[in-house]
Order: structure tokens, then C-alpha cells, then sequence
């Protein structure tokens, strides 16, 4: 058999990408070991996000909104600088409206602005799978399959419909996997770009600083997060009037809306129409994390103790998910337990790797298949609602012909 070069790899893909997109992630999946298999995924997330369903009411439907309005009012780099961090505006990232600025400038279509929002968040979800991959050799598992899944669906590419939030969260991820992983400083500098994304990942650059700071607390940071995640009971009217104190006022408006009483009821409210399994296919994989960390804190010391990066990954991620567990309370502060969740099943994913047990790998999957199951199952079912059948069958060269409203969970009904 013939070894393709680099460069006939690379154009073999773009091929089969222009053909069929999904060729492309199979492509990706089966050549997983190869340099250029990452590229395969970002590919086809960016024809995911030219697809991409927008339902009403989700926030991919507002983002749209302020693309037409850009588009109508010919918004300039200058306007929108004037409103951009100012007291009172809706704009406190600069991520999104500024994309949403420059793609208005040359097209008036949406697709294109989701695909344009996709590019960004496909390279560092891309990046961020392949990380945990290339710190591996050989073949993986099948514990290590179901964990690399499970990070995988935590945030995946369908969440490209909150771009700000979960953008911001692989960016985190990534700088943070350079700097624990790598030792690499400049990862702090990646880490904290995740700020002009989504105002609200101050939050964990904070607690960057906290570990950068304090080090290595591994028992400290322990204790911390097992009192959290069995107390999290807490003031918010406090939590708020401190973030107002120790906060720039431009964040106040929003600091306000997401910790208002009526905000808090209104979520409240919402849930409680969801499924059973609506609930509880996070929080009974939240408690499964937790529980192996315990675990491994006690019990596989042999495996993070010495190994320096394992040693301070695992550390920042005791020391994260605890001001997660404390501040999960907070509607909208409680998506960073699914951030915390990353950092964990990362971490995991490297224990299994060095741990080297075949036998530990079957039976953790079988003791644990359950939830892993049921958290399988209602990721792909909420990604349905996004996910297009031209997504799936249609290719670069006709989809833009094409009206796509019809989402996958449109066939089951």
C-alpha cells in the first residue's frame, strides 16, 4: 500500500469533504492516528454549521437577528466599538457581534454567519479531542472510546446555538491543556482570551489565578470539593452584592439579570416541564465523575502523584469543580458544571491511559454503562433538534441551493 505525503492526504480529504462531509468525519473517525484527521472533523462542523437548524426562541435565533440587523443598519467597526465594554450596552464579549459585524459586511445569508461561528468553535473542539488523542499511542480501548465519546457530547458542535458560552469553554479548555498538559505559559495568555468570547469565564481565569498562585494544594483542594459537592447550598442575593462590589460596572446589568429572583424562577419553572430524563442524564454523570475522582484520589496515587502534569491537572480541576459545586445554584453559573465536567473526564481519560489496566477499563464500562447510556441517548436526542438531513446527505456544492428546515427529530415524530 502506497504512504500518502502529507500534502496528498490533505488534498485527498478536501476531496472527499466537497463529495460528502460526513465521508470526511468517517474519514477522521477510521484514520484517527493521522496528523491531518483532526482537520476532517473541523471540516465537516463548518458544513454543520452552514446547515445548522435554528429553532425559535433558541439563541442562535437572536444571534441571527442582530446579523439582519447589522446587515440593514450597515453597522461599522467604529459604531460598534463605541458600544462594545460600555455601561449599559448588550455587548460585552467581543467575540460574537464583532464575526457577526464582518460577516454582514459581505452577505446578508445566516448560513453563513453559523458556519463563520462554527470555523471558530470547530477548530478548538477539534483541538481539544485530538489533544487527549496524541497524548496516547497505540490502540485505544474500548473504556477509552466511551470517554473520548463522553467529552466529545459534553459540549459538542451542535452547541455552536450558545456559540458565546460553549466557544469560550473549549477555549478555556485548550489553553488550559497547554499549560497543564504541555507547561507551556502561553497557555494562561490562550486560557484568558476566553473573556472577550464570553464575559463570564472571568469566572474560571479567576480561579486560574487562584491555582497559579497557590500551586499544587491537591488535599486542600480535595476537601474543598467534597464539602462543595455535598453543601452547595448558598446566599445569592450575597453572592450578587459581591460581584457588584468586585466587579467593573459594564458586567452589573448582566450580573443582575442572571442572578435576579425573577430570572431564577423563571428557570425554575421551565424545568419543571422537562422529561425525568431531561435532568438527570447530567446530573447522574456529574455524581459518576465525582465518584471516580474520589476514588482515584485514594486509590491511584501511583499514577497522578508522579507524574508532574497529571499531578496539576488534576489539582486545578479539585479546585474548579469545587466553585462550580458552590456556585451551581446560579441558573446560568451552573453551566460551568459541565465545564468542570470536562476537566474531569479528561483527566480520566489520561489515568485509564497510563493505569494501563484492560481489566479495569471492562469493568468500570460495565459498572458505569448505564449512565453512560442514558447520557449517550439524550445528548443525540437534543442534538436532533439542530441537526439537518442536509447536514447528512447533501454536500458544499448543493446545500446552498437548498432550504433546509427539516431537523432530524422532524423523521422520528
Amino acid at each position: 500500500m502506497k504512504i500518502l505525503t502529507t500534502k496528498e492526504a490533505n488534498t485527498n480529504l478536501w476531496v472527499i469533504f466537497f463529495l460528502w462531509p460526513v465521508g470526511a468525519l468517517i474519514t477522521s473517525i477510521k484514520y484517527y492516528r493521522q496528523n491531518w484527521a483532526k482537520n476532517g472533523l473541523w471540516l465537516f462542523i463548518v458544513f454543520f454549521g452552514f446547515t445548522f437548524i435554528v429553532q425559535e426562541g433558541q439563541d442562535s435565533s437572536r444571534y441571527i437577528e442582530h446579523f439582519l440587523t447589522f446587515r440593514s443598519s450597515n453597522t461599522t467597526f467604529s459604531t460598534l466599538a463605541d458600544v462594545l465594554y460600555s455601561e449599559g450596552s448588550s455587548y460585552i464579549d467581543i467575540f460574537q457581534p464583532l464575526v457577526t459585524m464582518l460577516v454582514a459586511q459581505f452577505t446578508g445569508d445566516p448560513r453563513i454567519l453559523m458556519a463563520v461561528f462554527a470555523l471558530f468553535f470547530g477548530f478548538f473542539y477539534s483541538r481539544n479531542i485530538w489533544y487527549l488523542i496524541d497524548k496516547t499511542e497505540g490502540k485505544l480501548n474500548i473504556f477509552l472510546v466511551t470517554l473520548i465519546m463522553v467529552f466529545a457530547l459534553l459540549v459538542p458542535f451542535w452547541f455552536i446555538n450558545g456559540v458565546r458560552f460553549w466557544t469560550a469553554a473549549h477555549v478555556f479548555l485548550y489553553g488550559s491543556f497547554l499549560f497543564f498538559l504541555d507547561n507551556k505559559t502561553k497557555g494562561l495568555w490562550v486560557a484568558s482570551l476566553s473573556v472577550f468570547v464570553h464575559f463570564s469565564f472571568i469566572f474560571p481565569v479567576l480561579i486560574l489565578f487562584i491555582y497559579r498562585v497557590f500551586g499544587n494544594k491537591t488535599l486542600f483542594y480535595f476537601i474543598f470539593f467534597v464539602i462543595s459537592s455535598l453543601f452547595s447550598e448558598i446566599d445569592i442575593p450575597v453572592v450578587r452584592d459581591i460581584l457588584l462590589a468586585y466587579t467593573p460596572d459594564i458586567f452589573h446589568e448582566r450580573i443582575i439579570s442572571y442572578t435576579g429572583e425573577e430570572y431564577i424562577e423563571l428557570i425554575g419553572e421551565s424545568q419543571a416541564y422537562y422529561n425525568w430524563y431531561v435532568i438527570w442524564y447530567e446530573r447522574l454523570l456529574y455524581l459518576l465523575l465525582k465518584v471516580l475522582l474520589i476514588f482515584i484520589f485514594f486509590i491511584g496515587k501511583e499514577v497522578w502523584q508522579k507524574r508532574k502534569e497529571m499531578l496539576c491537572l488534576f489539582s486545578f480541576l479539585l479546585l474548579f469543580n469545587g466553585f462550580a459545586n458552590v456556585f451551581s445554584q446560579i441558573p446560568s453559573v451552573g453551566r460551568f458544571l459541565r465545564v468542570a465536567a470536562l476537566f474531569s473526564t479528561a483527566f480520566l481519560f489520561l489515568y485509564i491511559y497510563y493505569n494501563n489496566s484492560e481489566l479495569l477499563s471492562k469493568r468500570l464500562l460495565i459498572f458505569f454503562s448505564p449512565v453512560l447510556l442514558l447520557f449517550f441517548i439524550v445528548s443525540m436526542r437534543i442534538g436532533f433538534d439542530n441537526i439537518g438531513i442536509y447536514s447528512l446527505i447533501t454536500n458544499p456544492f448543493i446545500a446552498p441551493f437548498l432550504t433546509n428546515e427539516i431537523a432530524l427529530i422532524d423523521l422520528i415524530k
